[in-house]
């Protein structure tokens, strides 16, 4: 509270008259500006995440592609008749997500070993039933 002055009845004052120590040169209305001329630096604080939001990770941490190579080179082997082409597939992958997706290494290389050995499966399947087809037609042309 502003210091009463003695013998003055503070309820017979102007309300609009200054009180206290009043220093009608002070600018007291520009305290959280400043002066045109002046500069001031201020520090943007940064806030974390509000209300459960999750930023977006920054960098490469995906796995997309060694999992799909492994996922392609597993079941080139379930689905026997487009295997051979599964395989093919997780062979791409795999190499592609060595070179791309470090934090993937696990899954490429899994993929790659499937796929090729899927490919090497297919390929005596294919050696195997192609000669015994080449067999019985030569053999049913020769009668």
């Amino acid at each position: 509270m502003s210091e009463e002055q003695p013998g003055v009845d503070p309820f017979q004052q102007d309300p609009h008259a200054p009180h206290g120590n009043y220093d009608p040169q002070a600018n007291y209305y520009q305290t959280g500006y400043q002066q045109p001329g002046y500069q001031q630096h201020y520090q943007q604080q940064h806030y974390g995440p509000q209300y459960g939001y999750q930023p977006i990770p920054v960098g490469n941490d995906s796995k997309g592609m060694g999992i799909t190579s492994m996922i392609l080179g597993i079941s080139s082997f379930v689905v026997p008749l487009i295997g051979f082409l599964l395989a093919i597939g997780a062979v791409i992958l795999g190499f592609m997500s060595r070179s791309r997706e470090p934090s993937a290494q696990g899954f490429a290389i899994a993929g790659l070993i499937t796929g090729f050995v899927s490919l090497a499966f297919s390929i005596l399947l294919m050696l195997l039933f192609g000669g015994v087809f080449l067999t019985f037609f030569s053999i049913g042309l020769a009668s």
